[in-house]
C-alpha cells in the first residue's frame, strides 16, 4: 500500500506488535488501517474495518501503480447536498500541510485506471 513503507505485524512472546512507518502521513494512514481495528479487537469490541462513505470526485484521478493507493482529501458539499472529494493536490507523504488540511482519505486499487469526476468513491473520514 501507498503510502505505507515499512509496516510490519507479528507476534513476539505471546503478544501482537504492529510496527508503523516513521514517516508521519504513512504512520496515520496505516494507524486508521490497521491500528484502530486491531485496537478494538484487543479490547473486546470486535475486529471492525473502518468505517468508509461514500462521495463524489469533484475532479478527476489518475491512474495508480501496482500497489493500493491512500489519496488525502477535502470534504465538501455539493449543490445537491451529497459530499464530494477532492484530492490534495500534494500527495508526497512528506507534505504535512496537505495532511492538516485534508478532512478524509479514498483509496484507489492497485492499478486503477483514471477516475473522472462525478464518480462515486469511497472515503475514510478523518472525524471518526
Amino acid at each position: 500500500m501507498r503510502p505505507g513503507k515499512a509496516t510490519m505485524f507479528g507476534v513476539l512472546g505471546g503478544l501482537p506488535v504492529l510496527s508503523l512507518p516513521g514517516n508521519a502521513v504513512a504512520a496515520l494512514v496505516n494507524a486508521l488501517v490497521f491500528l484502530k481495528p486491531t485496537l478494538s479487537a484487543l479490547a473486546g469490541l470486535g475486529f471492525d474495518e473502518v468505517p468508509r462513505d461514500c462521495a463524489v470526485l469533484a475532479a478527476p484521478l489518475s491512474a495508480v501503480g501496482p500497489r493500493d493507493t491512500f489519496l488525502r482529501g477535502r470534504l465538501d458539499r455539493g449543490a445537491d447536498g451529497r459530499p464530494t472529494f477532492t484530492a490534495m493536490a500534494m500527495q508526497d507523504t512528506a507534505m504535512l500541510l496537505g495532511l492538516a488540511k485534508a478532512h478524509a482519505l479514498t483509496i484507489r486499487p492497485a492499478n486503477a485506471p483514471p477516475a473522472q469526476p462525478g464518480e462515486m468513491i469511497e472515503v475514510i473520514r478523518f472525524d471518526r
